[in-house]
């Protein structure tokens, strides 16, 4: 979908800054909820708080990833907010771009964020223009209108080439017999496995060398989701594709300057992927 560029800058979500004194120098924070303290790069450190002796820590902190963090040190500095004055830590990490104001610094400093009567945005002097819930809703409306296969309750189809799956050379059939179901379950799953079927998800066959048992299971809203267990028939037989993965922080490190973002959600999006002819046997499940 292409947006009209006037809207697209009102729903843009900028970075929740406050100017802070610390030393005597104007320096903006970016204010993180998620942070239990306030950092700081050891780039910016050096350039800015080089005068602040660098002092030992055993503090240990985790990124949103939950990969560890090990800081380089602490330093004790002068913060001014608002005529508050305290006397504060600010720990010194290896990498980082903005320094971060976390939840000891916004406690201390009695700092008010809100987001009262908007949906982005916050109630300060650089914030974007307002963006209002009716204004929301006029947009949502239109993107449905115009794009009304995006939203639709059907079941999507990938467009690309069917997804084939590459046995091991020494790779024999396996075939399980279907598991036995809670009768409690049974209607359930009688009623999802004959959806799928009238979704063309899948094709009943008379018999097949290959056979998965499923496991059905509940979701959050009562409903049934069937899963085969494929981990003690094909898994093991398939020769994996590598690919580099990119770590999940270093994408969102390359990402931080970025002004415009999407997210899309896809539908139970395994079942949008089609198997060429020869995969669905692979995957064929006993029930």
């Amino acid at each position: 979908p292409i947006l009209n560029e006037r809207e697209v800058e009102h729903i843009k979500v900028s970075p929740v800054k406050l100017e802070l004194i610390v030393k005597g120098k104007p320096i903006y924070f970016e204010a993180d909820t998620g942070a239990s303290v306030s950092v700081c790069s050891e780039k910016f450190y050096k350039e800015n708080l080089y005068s602040c002796k660098l002092l030992p820590t055993d503090l240990s902190l985790s990124s949103y990833t939950n990969e560890p963090i090990v800081p380089l040190g602490k330093i004790e500095v002068d913060v001014q907010y608002q005529g508050v004055s305290k006397f504060l830590e600010l720990f010194v990490i290896k990498k980082g771009a903005h320094p971060l104001i976390g939840r000891n610094w916004l406690q201390s400093l009695g700092v008010e964020i809100s987001f009262k009567n908007k949906i982005f945005g916050i109630s300060n002097k650089d914030s974007n223009p307002d963006v209002t819930s009716k204004h929301c809703i006029e947009l949502t409306k239109d993107l449905i209108k115009e794009f009304p296969e995006v939203f639709s309750d059907k079941l999507g189809q990938y467009k690309g080439e069917p997804v084939k799956l590459k046995l091991k050379p020494d790779a024999t059939p396996r075939y399980f017999k279907p598991r036995s179901i809670p009768f409690s379950l049974k209607t359930k799953v009688e009623k999802e496995l004959e959806r799928l079927t009238e979704e063309k998800v899948l094709v009943p066959v008379k018999s097949s060398d290959w056979g998965t048992p499923i496991v059905p299971v509940i979701k959050p809203d009562g409903g049934i989701r069937i899963c085969g267990d494929f981990k003690v028939t094909l898994n093991p037989c398939l020769e994996v594709e590598k690919y580099p993965i990119p770590r999940i922080d270093e994408l969102f490190t390359c990402l931080q300057k970025g002004e415009k973002f999407s997210k899309i959600d896809l539908c139970q999006a395994y079942m949008q992927l089609e198997l060429d002819e020869e995969s669905k046997k692979l995957c064929t499940i006993s029930t």
